[in-house]
């Protein structure tokens, strides 16, 4: 959450402590569009698709670089001209709707579209419209910032450098209720998670249990620090700055630096051992995702209209669509095949470790007996 306040004299906008935060931030903020990029060029990796697929990544990473530049302009880094000054703009609409509301409902639906494909074993969750559920997650801000904007409840006073403020109660009302909702409904999905098994769900529950305690801290913080009234000096404001830097960037790398590494620095065959290796480990999110994408196609029927039963072209028509349902069935048996291959090799290692263990036992026995 931003700021809204203004300080004294010495804790004007525009110094060099505010412009070497908007250097750190853009200095972390350009590796994260590097790495956007190369998620986008190998969007089709299991482990990406797995993870909900390059537009829950691209679009939490937008969100909450979205989140950060407001937070330069609501905590009044810069004197805000022209339409920064727009007040119910960037207190409301941009701050919540669009950036820390926005950044937080793209996780819980991503950890929420893993706990889908945990329960249902046909996979066919994943087609489920996921711009309606994030709709409706969005939903309580959107209905606050509609009536803090009919309100006025963000306004400006003429004074030079003056930053907007929440009038009355507003100000408390608007730390008191969002950022807790979308906190609790994150902590009751990691509690549905608990006894989840597959080593994928694991790993994103844990990395989405810090971020959520980091959150919890920083909104913490952030209500000291408003409530102090040090949101209006150069390290007050700064702070809270930092603090939505280091919840953003931090979120993003833990899960995927190595992906990234390996996409952009390693060969292909690099990556594609890690992903065997997180299989190994009993991350069976990759296979589900194969399949799914091959039940995606529903069993279309061949109809010939009769009036088209003496045009030359019917024939083509039936082999275009034959040709696709084969290819469809092909790529299904591939699946199937790669896991069998798995399989196989797993019951071989069992079988080799088997063997080590009665040769061992049989030399023991041979031992004692002598």
């Amino acid at each position: 959450m931003g700021s809204e306040g203004h300080g004294p004299p010495s804790d004007k906008p525009d110094s060099g402590y505010d412009f070497a935060m908007l250097l750190f931030a853009i200095a972390l903020t350009i590796p994260l569009i590097v790495a956007n990029g190369v998620i986008i060029i190998h969007r089709k990796r299991n482990y990406f698709r797995a993870l909900g697929g390059v537009g829950f990544i691209v679009a939490t990473s937008v969100a909450g670089i979205v989140w950060i530049a407001v937070n330069f302009v609501t905590n009044l880094h810069f004197t805000r001209r022209g339409i920064l000054n727009q007040c119910s703009l960037w207190t409301f609409w941009l701050q919540l709707p669009l950036g820390c509301c926005l950044w937080m409902s793209l996780i819980y639906l991503r950890l929420y579209r893993l706990y889908l494909l945990s329960t249902k074993p046909d996979c066919t969750s994943i087609r489920k419209p996921w711009w309606f559920y994030l709709l409706l997650l969005l939903l309580p801000a959107i209905i606050f910032s509609t009536i803090g904007t009919i309100c006025k409840a963000s306004s400006r006073n003429l004074e030079p450098n003056q930053n907007c403020q929440l009038t009355g109660t507003w100000k408390y009302v608007t730390y008191i209720t969002l950022p807790p909702l979308y906190i609790s409904l994150i902590v009751q999905l990691l509690f549905r998670l608990r006894k989840q098994t597959d080593f994928l769900l694991m790993s994103e529950r844990r990395h989405t249990s810090e971020s959520s305690m980091m959150a919890f801290m920083f909104y913490l913080l952030d209500a000291i620090v408003f409530v102090s009234d040090k949101q209006s000096n150069i390290a007050g404001r700064c702070f809270l700055t930092f603090c939505v830097c280091w919840l953003v960037f931090m979120d993003f790398w833990v899960r995927l630096w190595k992906p990234v590494y390996l996409c952009l620095f390693k060969a292909e065959s690099e990556m594609k051992k890690f992903e065997d290796e997180l299989r190994w480990c009993g991350a069976g999110f990759f296979d589900k995702v194969n399949v799914a994408t091959v039940l995606r196609y529903t069993t279309r029927s061949i109809s010939i209209p009769s009036n088209q039963l003496h045009d030359g072209d019917w024939v083509l028509r039936t082999m275009d669509l034959l040709f696709s349902e084969t290819a469809e069935r092909e790529e299904q048996i591939q699946v199937l095949e790669q896991q069998k291959s798995r399989l196989s090799l797993k019951m071989k290692e069992l079988e080799e470790s088997l063997c080590i263990l009665g040769r061992s036992s049989t030399e023991t026995g041979s031992q004692k007996f002598m």
